[in-house]
């Protein structure tokens, strides 16, 4: 399906084909725009504002072509819930590419939940690129998770999504919050673009456009191997990008990041840029004189061979609350669910002896 303006599509299985977009024209955006996807190329509001639904959908088709392109929707402002992905994608262009969305716009009723994909992504052309989704403007994520690895000539590139964010011109709902939560990604990512911003093993970039802007990022994790090549900055879980004023809230809380290997760039002008990581756990550059805390990391754990840029290059407005690393070999300090300060073993997390929490009740 080329676009879908309100209705559903439910309950739909693509196995095998080839996707090959032409532009097609989305209402409230100057020109066409190529945007493919295994079930549609977009889904938007209808007429009358019917929010569009995708659900239950499952999809393996090759997808060669397109500027938005995910495994299953291009670009989606209406919840997608319960389907997943397993197609490689593997495009020598393309802007925003995603293994499930390449471009998702939501607001407090429109989410993508219980959804997981596991191919690889493979791409050209400085991308932003996400495990799950490319490019996220307001909404919510929960309950989703990738397991798929990530190479290419990559900008800004994530295990799960590669820009979080709450506006630009393309937020349909001018949303001004977004919300990750209960997410994991496993892949490893790397980049060979010179040019390259930031990956990170879960979330690209993470940025606030505007005062009075919210962004949480709760229970989730990454683990694998993250390479931003000669240019680009390694972040374990996401890459902040906020210099806002203080009515802006970014708040990342009980998540860890279990791998062990993150190279980018090392800059000599920032004690805090060494090891050839930007952050660990988190990165990026806050403005200093922003009123404390428009930042909060709280509960982050990293594994302690990754002893340095445990948080980034931040100033003392950033509010940090239990963060600590723990042993390559967790299983010589990980006996009790004791270290975790924060999480809640009862609903969200599993604890296995020896080994990093795991997230219940996933797809």
């Amino acid at each position: 399906m080329g676009l879908l303006c309100g209705g559903a599509i439910e309950n739909v299985s693509v196995t095998g084909g080839r996707v090959h977009a032409e532009a097609i024209p989305i209402p409230g955006l100057a020109g066409g725009i190529v945007s493919a996807g295994g079930i549609a190329g977009a889904i938007q509001s209808g007429t009358l504002g019917a929010k569009p639904l995708v659900n239950k959908c499952t999809s393996d088709a090759t997808i060669n072509s397109g500027t938005i392109l995910g495994g299953l929707i291009g670009i989606a402002s209406g919840s997608v819930t319960n389907s997943s992905t397993t197609c490689n994608i593997n495009v020598p262009g393309g802007v925003y590419v995603g293994g499930l969305i390449g471009y998702f716009a939501g607001d407090s009723t429109v989410v993508c939940s219980n959804n997981y994909t596991t191919g690889a992504i493979n791409c050209g052309n400085d991308n932003i690129v996400g495990g799950l989704i490319a490019e996220v403007i307001g909404g919510k994520v929960k309950n989703c998770y990738t397991t798929g690895n990530i190479s290419g000539s990559i900008a800004y590139g994530g295990g799960l999504i590669g820009v979080l964010s709450t506006a630009t011109s393309m937020n349909f709902y001018n949303n001004a919050y977004c919300t990750v939560s209960s997410c994991y990604a496993t892949g490893s990512i790397s980049t060979n673009y010179v040019g390259c911003i930031a990956v990170s093993g879960l979330i690209g970039s993470a940025g606030l456009a505007d005062s009075q802007h919210f962004i949480k990022i709760t229970d989730c994790y990454a683990s694998g191997t993250i390479d931003a090549g000669s240019a680009g900055e390694a972040t374990g879980i996401a890459d902040m990008n906020v210099a806002l004023s203080s009515t802006s809230l970014l708040i990342v809380k009980n998540c860890f990041y279990s791998g062990i290997k993150l190279s980018g760039i090392s800059t000599t002008s920032n004690s805090y840029h060494n090891n050839n990581v930007n952050g660990i756990v988190i990165g990026g550059t806050p403005t200093p004189s922003l009123t404390f805390p428009f930042v909060s990391i709280q509960n982050v754990y990293a594994n302690s061979s990754l002893t340095k840029n445990f948080t980034g290059h931040f100033d003392p407005n950033v509010q940090l609350i239990n963060i600590a690393t723990f042993t390559t070999n967790p299983g010589a300090v990980i006996k009790t669910t004791a270290p975790f300060l924060g999480f809640d073993f009862a609903n969200t997390w599993a604890f296995n002896s020896g080994n990093w929490p795991t997230l219940k009740n996933m797809p």
